[in-house]
């Protein structure tokens, strides 16, 4: 069985050297931004790193938003690679980076009025919670400017940003804490690392601002596929961050900020797993416009995500200790009970998200905004049933076998469809 898998893995060789590239320097970045969250764990303290990671919730949050203008730009800027339109990208560049950018006021200001009810929901200062809005003026079109590297199936430039943002994130932070800043100085980090990000991706496609052909952008088109791209994003992303918030707001600071830690070992897993879905996503759309086969892409992106993320899982229920002890401390030691049912939960979302960027990528659109219901179930099972730090973590491992087993009868059901003609 396991030479079979190998043997299909490694039959795609340029999916797999891309793959093994995007992932590599993802797992570096997603190391280097753990050992952000780690140090601050250690050097604020549990309460500290509870207000950190409620925020920090937050950004993960929008990151349905972020990972929609990324993917529809990737989607867009895959099809005009698709058919060699490459003069008209620089235009798309332009244009896209001055409405993302409006975006991103709009978000920063909208939290600006929001300060009261954000701060007396999460029971922190509104002085934290101003410092991390100023992430909005920037993370929206650092988001759309790597979709333009992930359509162009720029790989290397592409983990090279998000290696460089997290570099700046934890020297940023370190840096500014021992100063004297404490949590403001953490959130701070934030903001410098994605506009170094920023610079660094303008630099990258520079050249395409170069000779620009301009032509009638079809917004129609965009937006309409925005709409289940969003919805989808938002589905996914809410059930991995809105659990941090409810637990922030139920329980007290220092069991929160065990929770806190806990999600982000257990997001390891599914963080670096996304990179798999980055590369096989552009490539399912190029072989789409050119009407070719793309399902043997898909099943072997399928067959890696599984088994790295099953793999780890499988580390993290049989040596929990060793994992927080290594990379939180044994301060932290609260949380073992719960690791291994969290790591295999985050597992079964990295399949889920592997399926969902498969649907996107081939136009298969339609039933998608139904994954809304799983977090509204999420919120409901966590408001009600809240009594230990277990519970919440099985309302979320029983929501993400919901969602895969889903998305697999889609899957099955749109294979059988198309057979059918």
């Amino acid at each position: 069985m396991l030479k079979k898998l190998l043997t299909l893995i490694t039959e795609d060789k340029r999916l797999l050297k891309q793959g093994s590239i995007l992932f590599s320097t993802t797992l570096f970045a997603s190391v280097i931004n753990y050992f952000y969250h780690f140090s601050m764990g250690r050097m604020l303290g549990p309460a500290g790193y509870g207000i950190v990671g409620a925020l920090f919730a937050i950004l993960y949050f929008l990151i349905a938003v972020l990972n929609t203008i990324q993917t529809v730009t990737a989607k867009f800027v895959s099809t005009l690679k698709a058919d060699n339109k490459l003069n008209q990208i620089g235009h798309l560049l332009e244009k896209s980076n001055e409405k993302i950018f409006i975006l991103g006021v709009i978000f920063f200001v909208a939290t600006i009025l929001a300060l009261k009810p954000l701060s007396d929901f999460l029971h922190v200062s509104r002085t934290n919670i101003t410092i991390f809005s100023f992430v909005f003026l920037v993370v929206f079109v650092v988001s759309n400017l790597r979709g333009f590297l992930q359509g162009l199936q720029k790989f290397t430039a592409l983990g090279a940003n998000v290696i460089f943002e997290a570099v700046i994130k934890i020297s940023a932070g370190i840096g500014l804490v021992l100063l004297g800043f404490g949590v403001n100085g953490a959130l701070l980090a934030i903001t410098f690392s994605f506009i170094g990000a920023w610079l660094l991706a303008e630099l990258v496609l520079k050249k395409y601002r170069q000779n620009i052909t301009p032509y009638e952008i079809n917004s129609k088109a965009i937006y309409a596929y925005s709409i289940p791209v969003v919805l989808a994003m938002s589905a996914i992303t809410a059930i991995y961050t809105l659990d941090v918030i409810l637990v922030k707001h139920f329980f007290q600071p220092v069991s929160a900020g065990h929770y806190a830690a806990a999600a982000i070992l257990a997001k390891i897993i599914f963080f670096a797993s996304m990179s798999i879905s980055q590369v096989m996503f552009p490539k399912i759309s190029e072989l789409k416009t050119k009407n070719q086969d793309y399902e043997p892409t898909f099943r072997k992106s399928l067959f890696i995500v599984a088994g790295l993320t099953l793999a780890a899982a499988t580390v993290y229920a049989l040596e929990p200790r060793f994992v927080i002890n290594m990379l939180f401390g044994s301060e932290y030691f609260d949380i073992i009970p719960i690791m291994g049912l969290f790591g295999l939960a985050m597992a079964l979302f990295s399949i889920a998200y592997l399926l969902i960027n498969y649907f996107l990528s081939s136009g298969k659109t339609k039933f998608l905004p139904a994954l809304l219901l799983f977090p509204l179930a999420e919120v409901a099972g966590i408001w009600f049933f809240h009594s230990t730090l277990s519970e919440v973590v099985k309302i979320i491992t029983l929501i993400a076998i919901s969602l895969l087993a889903t998305l697999f009868v889609a899957y099955i059901f749109g294979q059988v469809q198309q057979k059918n003609g």
